[in-house]
C-alpha cells in the first residue's frame, strides 16, 4: 500500500477501506513485483534472470496480500475485472518464469539452509555438551537430539509437553512415546500421533540418554510446576524457550569450535541453521531405505484424501518404528542392566532419577530413561571424555 500511495506510511493493524481494496489490481501488484524482483518495471520475466528476490519469497508476498482481499476464494477475472488480484494469470505466469530461471540457475542464489551432514551434526551435540553452563548444554543436547529423531521444526520442539511423554506399550522395556500435538503441522486431532523414541548406538544421536540426562536435571533445578519439557532456566513459554534455544544453537554453529576442516568439502556451500536438523533427519530416513509415506508419517505430514485415513488409527507402530530405528545412527539399542549387578528398577527410581519421579513422570518411562542415564553417568565417571555428566547427578548415583 506504501507503493500505491507514493510512500506512505501505514501502522500495524491498520483497517483499510473497501474503496482501497478494491483499487488493487494485477496490474499494480505487477508493477509493483518487477521493480522488487528485477529493478525495473519494463522488464520481461521469460527473459530476464531476477535478480533481487526468490520465487518462494514471491508466493509468501502472495499468499499474504491475498488475506486481505475481499474476495479471497475466486480467481480474477479479466472479463469482469473481478475476483483476487493476486490469483491472476499474469502473476501465475510471473511465478512459472521465476521456477524456470531457478532451475536454470540464472535466478538470485538460494539462501535457504542447508541440511546438516553427520560431522557437523555430532560436533554440535558435542559442543552442547561441553557447553560452559551444564543446565544449557543438557537442555540443547537433548533438544537438538529430540528435534531429529521427531523430524520437527524448532518452534514444535518447544512445545513439547511433559503430559506427552508416555511409556512405549507395545514393549515398555525397548523405549518411550512422544507426541507433539501442538505443532505447525497439526490442523487436527489425527495429525497427532503417538511416536516412539529408541536409544541409539552412537551416543551422540542417543535421544533416550540426553532426554534422561537433561529431564533429571532440569526438575533437580527448577522444581516449579512447567508442563514444557525443554523449559530451561524456569521458562514456561513456548516462544521465549525457542527464542533462547534459537539464539544458543547460533551462537555454536557460528563459534570456530563448529567450522568443518579444510578437508571436509561440501556440495552444497549454504550456511546451515536450525533448520538443518529437521533436514538431517529426513536424509536419514530416506538414505536407510525408507519409504516417503513412511517419512512423511514420522514427520507428521499426513494427507487426508483417501477414505482409510479418516478410519484407521493415526499411531502405526511398525511404520514410525521403521524410521525411528533409521534415526539411531550406529543401530537402534535398549538399555538393560545386567542381573548380576543387583541394580534393580526401584533402585534407579531412588537414586538415578529421583528428580522426574517426583516430577510425576510415568514410572516406566523413569526406569526406561534412569538406565540411558545410568549408563551415561557410568561413561564420564569413569574417564571417557566424550561423556559429561553434572557432579550433583554423578555423585548421587
Amino acid at each position: 500500500m506504501s507503493f500505491l500511495h507514493n510512500g506512505r506510511q501505514y501502522r500495524p493493524g491498520h483497517k483499510w477501506r473497501k474503496s482501497e481494496l478494491l483499487a488493487i489490481t494485477p496490474e499494480k501488484i505487477m508493477r509493483y513485483l518487477l521493480i522488487k524482483i528485477y529493478g525495473d518495471e519494463d522488464a520481461n520475466f521469460d527473459e530476464d534472470p531476477p535478480l533481487h528476490h526468490r520465487r518462494n519469497s514471491v508466493l509468501f508476498w502472495k499468499k499474504a496480500w491475498s488475506y486481505f482481499m475481499l474476495d479471497q476464494n475466486h480467481q480474477w477475472s479479466e472479463i469482469t475485472k473481478t475476483g483476487n488480484p493476486t490469483r491472476s494469470a499474469v502473476l501465475n505466469k510471473l511465478l512459472r518464469a521465476m521456477k524456470k530461471m531457478e532451475a536454470a540457475r540464472r535466478g538470485k542464489p538460494s539462501m535457504a539452509r542447508r541440511s546438516f551432514i553427520p560431522k557437523e551434526f555430532e560436533r554440535l551435540v558435542s559442543l552442547c555438551e561441553t557447553h560452559e553452563n551444564p543446565e544449557v548444554g543438557a537442555w540443547l543436547a537433548s533438544y537438538v537430539t529430540f528435534q531429529l529423531h521427531m523430524i520437527a521444526r524448532l518452534d514444535d520442539t518447544a512445545k513439547f509437553r511433559l503430559p506427552d511423554l508416555k511409556s512405549f506399550q507395545k514393549y515398555p522395556d525397548f523405549g518411550v512415546s512422544a507426541r507433539l500435538c501442538w505443532a505447525k503441522n497439526c490442523m487436527e486431532e489425527r495429525d497427532a500421533p503417538t511416536q516412539v523414541l529408541f536409544g541409539a548406538r552412537n551416543w551422540r544421536y542417543c535421544v533416550l540418554s540426553h532426554l534422561a540426562m537433561w529431564l533429571e536435571l532440569h526438575f533437580e533445578l527448577n522444581p516449579d510446576d512447567n508442563e514444557f519439557i525443554f523449559g530451561a532456566e524456569g521458562k514456561s513459554d513456548p516462544d521465549s524457550i525457542k527464542t533462547s534455544a534459537a539464539y544458543h544453537l547460533r551462537s555454536l554453529m557460528r563459534s570456530g569450535d563448529f567450522t568443518l576442516d579444510a578437508a571436509d568439502e561440501l556440495d552444497d556451500m549454504r550456511e546451515t541453521g536450525s533448520h538443518s536438523t529437521r533436514k538431517f533427519g529426513v536424509n536419514l530416513g530416506r538414505g536407510d531405505g525408507c519409504s516417503r509415506d513412511d517419512v512423511d508419517h514420522r514427520g507428521r505430514w499426513k494427507g487426508s484424501d483417501r477414505q482409510q485415513d479418516q478410519y484407521a488409527d493415526t499411531t502405526i507402530p511398525f511404520v514410525d518404528a521403521k524410521v525411528a530405528k533409521s534415526l539411531c545412527v550406529g543401530g537402534a539399542i535398549a538399555y538393560f542392566v545386567r542381573e548380576e549387578s543387583g541394580v534393580s528398577s526401584e533402585w534407579i527410581l531412588e537414586h538415578v532419577t529421583p528428580h522426574m519421579v517426583a516430577a510425576g513422570i510415568p514410572r516406566q518411562v523413569c526406569i526406561v530413561l534412569g538406565r540411558a542415564l545410568l549408563w551415561k553417568v557410568w561413561e564420564a565417571a569413569h574417564g571417557n571424555e566424550d561423556h559429561h555428566a553434572p557432579l550433583s547427578i554423578t555423585a548421587r548415583v
